[in-house]
């Protein structure tokens, strides 16, 4: 057991590809016999919703492990939180057989540079294969995205990833899911469109996310060398590589029940045909007035699905009667995309709301500490005092008394302040 190594697959895909489908399919199969180690990752304001969205599958005899990163994305500012947790299921490895990753929908494959440059890692895990579902109605449309670099302030080693393309570019296999919505034309240039980025990956079409399970684990497909002919500088550090800064995630939700789920239902589509273009994936749960079971909402674009949970789930989840009725019933929409109307659907969602009022929680994929102009002026002037400590002393404790012990820390706590409230 010493010697042994835990394979990894990692599902990624864009927003909305139905990564989360095909992970409860695999959680939920009893016929694969592996003691699963699932880590989820997601985008900013979405953190917590994809247990809701699992529901009992996360509590199925086959999960082991389940842990969601909390830091962010784990291409950027979630890898430490990533590499933690990696860690220790190293240190507890013979609990499991196999581990999972499923990745936000803006995740860069770039994270799995740890896998060949973290000794423990190298020694305990291996990447099984790279997983890619792709959404047949909008992927043709996603390949085509133009670089924002030009139309952003942006240094010029920033560069702006499309994350589609270098989600497709180092998969083994990519699931090419939602074909029901498409005619077979389209199809036919979606398989033309995903030759040309990645010509080894085989392509599984499917609707729903159904997958032959065996096509997909144990499959030892993932090459670094297949991998470094595509992009030879993958294993390259990528400091200055940054998501789509337009891009957020943004969560209401509040304690209560829907009044009419017919009535919501009509006002969420519209939100959604008439903000298609700018709101690019919507996920949360609901409860509705006068039902026991909750509601999956899910979101593509304008196309939309409410669904209730499957009743088997429900029962795993609430035991009897008094105990639904003592728990929190938590309504939660997190929408993602550019320009989100957030006032607009806080004051309408609140009026489909019995219970606490509807709040809306901010967040983006780049969580990390930045600094604001007061701070880095604070910072600056620091930085002159150390290097000049005898002209520090007179400048700053004989003429300038009052800068020293006041104005300089408001700066610093202004520049904090400013960045946190930015950042939420």
């Amino acid at each position: 057991m010493e010697g042994r190594k835990i394979p990894v697959t990692v599902l990624t895909g864009f927003l909305g590809s139905g990564k989360t489908t095909l992970l409860r399919k695999i959680l939920n199969n009893k016929n694969h016999g592996k003691r699963i180690a699932v880590i989820e990752n997601e985008f900013g304001a979405s953190i917590g919703a994809e247990n809701e969205l699992l529901g009992a599958a996360q509590n199925a005899t086959c999960v082991a492990q389940m842990y969601e990163t909390s830091a962010g994305c784990v291409c950027c500012t979630g890898r430490g939180d990533l590499l933690d947790i990696l860690t220790e299921l190293v240190h507890n490895k013979e609990k499991i057989d196999y581990l999972i990753i499923e990745t936000t929908g803006m995740a860069d494959p770039a994270f799995l540079q740890s896998f060949f440059s973290v000794p423990i890692l190298t020694e305990n895990l291996f990447i099984d294969g790279v997983i890619t579902l792709v959404d047949s109605s909008t992927i043709l449309q996603m390949l085509q995205k133009p670089c924002a670099e030009e139309n952003l302030k942006l240094p010029k080693a920033v560069k702006i990833i499309n994350e589609v393309y270098e989600q497709i570019l180092v998969a083994d296999k990519i699931v090419v899911n939602k074909i029901d919505l498409v005619t077979q034309e389209i199809i036919l240039q979606i398989e033309e469109s995903l030759k040309s980025v990645n010509p080894s990956a085989e392509l599984i079409k499917t609707t729903q996310s159904e997958v032959d399970l065996m096509s997909i684990l144990d499959i030892q497909s993932f090459s670094l060398q297949k991998v470094l002919q595509k992009d030879k500088d993958f294993l390259e550090l990528r400091p200055f590589r940054k998501h789509d800064p337009s891009i957020q995630s943004i969560c209401f939700e509040g304690f209560g029940e829907v009044s009419d789920l017919n009535s919501f239902s009509n006002w969420l589509s519209s939100i959604l045909k008439t903000y298609s273009h700018t709101i690019f994936r919507v996920k949360g749960c609901l409860f509705v007035q006068g039902q026991h079971q909750r509601y999956i909402v899910q979101a593509v674009h304008s196309l939309m699905n409410i669904s209730p949970y499957d009743v088997a789930e429900e029962k795993s989840l609430v035991q009897d009667q008094k105990q639904e009725s003592k728990q929190k019933k938590l309504n939660r929409l997190i929408f993602i995309g550019r320009n989100i109307p957030y006032e607009e659907i806080e004051s309408t969602f609140n009026k489909h709301q019995l219970g606490t009022q509807i709040h809306v929680k901010i967040g983006d994929d780049d969580d990390i500490s930045t600094f604001s102009p007061l701070s880095v002026l604070g910072f600056f002037i620091c930085f002159w005092c150390i290097l000049n400590p005898q002209g520090m002393w007179n400048f700053l404790m004989v003429d300038y008394f009052y800068l020293t012990c006041f104005i300089l820390p408001l700066l610093l706590i202004l520049g904090f302040r400013s960045n946190k409230k930015s950042s939420q």
